[in-house]
């Protein structure tokens, strides 16, 4: 039969190696957590950094005609095409609308992120008074500026030809 203090000391010490686990049970946490926040902030500045490479094409053609370029230009000595699988320029009524549109105005976007602990999302490109320049975007807010942008094209393009 065990001792009533054989068990004492055996509760002690499973209530002694219990609160020493707690604390590094957090710590591995807390660790955990900053490599995956780490990880996806990586893979939205690769993503930014790759669609950013498709803007030295378009500001090239703003250079040389002072507004956006109807159709993604291609130069020989530049590599970036449009609408292939990582970059997708947006089409004619849109891009004619960003022209003269007030404020930032999203012309393209490159693929989609799956994400660990932010949301999912794109970089994505937008034009501002002549300037053209990359930020991640949510799917979840891309999609409702796509609509707006694309309701708001087809109302120009229609008041265009009513004129």
């Amino acid at each position: 039969m065990i001792k009533s203090s054989d068990q004492d000391r055996s509760r002690r010490v499973r209530l002694r190696l219990g609160r020493s686990l707690w604390p590094l049970l957090v710590a591995a946490l807390v660790l955990c957590a900053a490599v995956v926040w780490h990880r996806d902030a990586t893979h939205v500045e690769k993503a930014c950094a790759r669609v950013e490479s498709y803007l030295e094409p378009l500001r090239r053609y703003m250079t040389a005609h002072g507004t956006l370029p109807l159709h993604y230009p291609i130069y020989r000595d530049l590599s970036a095409t449009a609408k292939t699988s990582k970059f997708t320029y947006f089409d004619e009524d849109t891009i004619r609308w960003a022209r003269r549109a007030d404020g930032p105005a999203l012309i393209g976007y490159g693929t989609a992120k799956g994400l660990i602990v932010r949301s999912n999302g794109r970089a994505t490109v937008f034009h501002d008074s002549g300037k053209v320049y990359v930020e991640w975007l949510a799917h979840h807010e891309i999609h409702p500026r796509v609509e707006e942008q694309k309701r708001l094209a087809e109302a120009a393009a229609d008041r265009d030809a009513g004129s």
